[in-house]
């Protein structure tokens, strides 16, 4: 009963977002079905968006390319090109497109240096509004950028929630949040992990516009602080599934789910943590009603489990091999407003690695022992771990992050582990 109607109230909020996740918080539907026997309490939550810096886009340093700017030019025309204004916004310059009656400016590539190296941050792009449709597209996979737009102008528009920027908490903040009838939003496009060198690149483009300039695009800046996220990690060739813990301190899940546009999960090999629940009989984990090669989810409805930091939860081989990499990951906590968005990693196979935790070691052997691998026992799999033991998979970035949903449904849970007071500590 309680998996049913959770799964219903879940699946109505996102029918409600026009199948996108808001970015800003909202109130618990008024559909939430009575039968639950719960009351929403308003629960506490970690302060957000304490540490982050603000970093002006200039075309010198981090935008570009050059050929889709014109340096210096503050006059309207509709030549398809982003035009650099000046004496406005915050650092004194932006990026504009929409300067004529109709124009599709390029997209643009922006970059943020001196990251600590292969570290997960959370990513804002910071634009202006001043009605009645200003947007901007911004995200990670070039080509295939999210739409957004003020709180009041997302629906109108098929766009995502942006955050109104001076709301948020800033070690370094923009110099300018309110200039005449303008105002600075911040879209969330979710954590990414910077490479090797400490960079993380990202996307802008524009809406193009049929309306002249009441479809502007006014892109100022970037902000970033470090993610206290999970991460999903895929292995793509054998299929292997696992959530991982890359952050410094611990994170009390207790919901998520994993979606894929085209079908690429496999539910039959979903080892779900209510399979591999200890208490027999006990409901803490339950698989969400309608799990599918679209959908997978599940929530402890007693109360969470704590992934330790540097640690793996596997969810065996719940992807499909070969599949389309179009995967997103959302996670909740107790206690917490809204879900997060989770980041997601592909990486290919490691023989010998029978847990999908990309390093061979005893508990691969385990597994294969127990009849849990991917394949059936065989000679050739205990020789590819002998081989492999100790070894690691390097790890490459990837996934495209989602931005933040709608937090209705996380209250739902913190009151149902209010009530039970159950905590399941994994490491």
């Amino acid at each position: 009963m309680i998996s049913r109607s959770i799964e219903n109230f879940y699946d109505n909020m996102h029918r409600a977002n026009d199948a996108t996740f808001a970015s800003t918080p909202h109130a618990p539907s008024a559909a939430l079905p009575l039968a639950l026997g719960c009351i929403l309490l308003t629960m506490g939550s970690r302060a957000a968006y304490a540490q982050l810096t603000y970093v002006d886009a200039n075309r010198n340093t981090n935008t570009g390319p050059a050929i889709a700017i014109k340096a210096g030019v503050n006059g309207q025309a509709d030549d398809n090109l982003w035009s650099e204004r000046t004496g406005f916004s915050s650092g004194g310059n932006f990026f504009q497109s929409g300067d004529g009656n109709g124009e599709d400016a390029p997209q643009l590539t922006s970059t943020i240096t001196g990251l600590a190296p292969s570290t997960l941050y959370s990513v804002y792009v910071h634009f202006w509004d001043a009605g009645p449709a200003w947007t901007i597209r911004a995200g990670y996979a070039a080509g295939k950028l999210p739409l957004y737009a003020s709180p009041a102008e997302a629906a109108a528009t098929g766009a995502e929630a942006a955050l109104l920027a001076s709301t948020l908490g800033y070690s370094r903040a923009p110099t300018v949040f309110v200039e005449a009838d303008r105002t600075m939003y911040a879209a969330p496009i979710g954590p990414a992990k910077s490479d090797p060198s400490g960079t993380i690149t990202f996307y802008v483009d524009d809406r193009p516009s049929s309306i002249g300039v009441n479809h502007r695009t006014w892109y100022d800046g970037m902000s970033y602080e470090p993610a206290s996220v999970l991460t999903l990690q895929v292995n793509t060739a054998t299929g292997a599934v696992s959530i991982r813990n890359d952050a410094g301190s611990p994170f009390d899940l207790n919901y998520y789910e994993i979606r894929s546009p085209t079908g690429a999960l496999d539910p039959a090999q979903w080892l779900s943590l209510d399979d591999q629940d200890p208490v027999s009989g006990d409901a803490a984990w339950n698989e969400a009603g309608g799990s599918a090669a679209t959908k997978l989810s599940e929530f402890n409805v007693l109360g969470m489990t704590t992934v330790a930091a540097a640690s793996t939860e596997s969810l065996g081989d719940a992807f499909t091999a070969g599949a389309t990499l179009d995967l997103t990951f959302h996670c909740g906590v107790v206690g917490g407003t809204q879900l997060h968005s989770g980041y997601v990693e592909y990486v290919t196979g490691l023989d010998g690695d029978f847990d999908g935790d990309d390093d061979v070691d005893g508990g691969d052997l385990l597994r294969w022992q127990r009849g849990e691998s991917p394949t059936a026992m065989s000679a050739a799999d205990l020789a590819a771990w002998t081989a492999n033991y100790g070894a690691a998979l390097s790890q490459a970035p990837s996934a495209v992050a989602t931005p933040e949903p709608a937090g209705g449904v996380l209250i739902l849970f913190s009151a149902l582990a209010f009530v039970h007071c159950r905590k399941d500590v994994r490491d």
